[in-house]
């Protein structure tokens, strides 16, 4: 059986793999718990799917920046304006950038 550290290591490298439609299954699951009543626990869901996402397709590609939107929104909902208000604009400071790098093709370098 393999050490513990080693197979957090090889958990970790594996989820650098996970397919996209991944992301969209926990994201989903957590704006249902957010809509089911629970806007902090979705707030949490979308605050730990965030690094993950980052990890994956980088700070400027258009699900990451459609994640922290969520984040922000389910803050707001759940009572904390300030940790919105912080997400939202690391978020604008993320996509400035992505804008300035699509110049004139219009197309977004992370987005396929």
């Amino acid at each position: 059986m393999p050490h513990p550290r080693l197979r957090l290591a090889q958990a970790r490298t594996a989820h650098h793999r996970i397919p996209e439609r991944t992301f969209t299954t926990r994201a989903n699951l957590a704006a249902w718990r957010g809509e089911a009543g629970d806007p902090a626990g979705a707030a949490a869901a979308f605050a730990e799917l965030l690094p993950d996402i980052q990890r994956v397709l980088g700070p400027e590609h258009p699900t990451t920046l459609t994640t922290r939107n969520n984040l922000a929104a389910w803050r707001g909902e759940a009572g904390d304006p300030l940790g919105a208000l912080a997400v939202l604009e690391g978020a604008a400071g993320d996509a400035g950038v992505a804008t300035q790098r699509m110049g004139k093709s219009g197309h977004h370098p992370g987005a396929g």
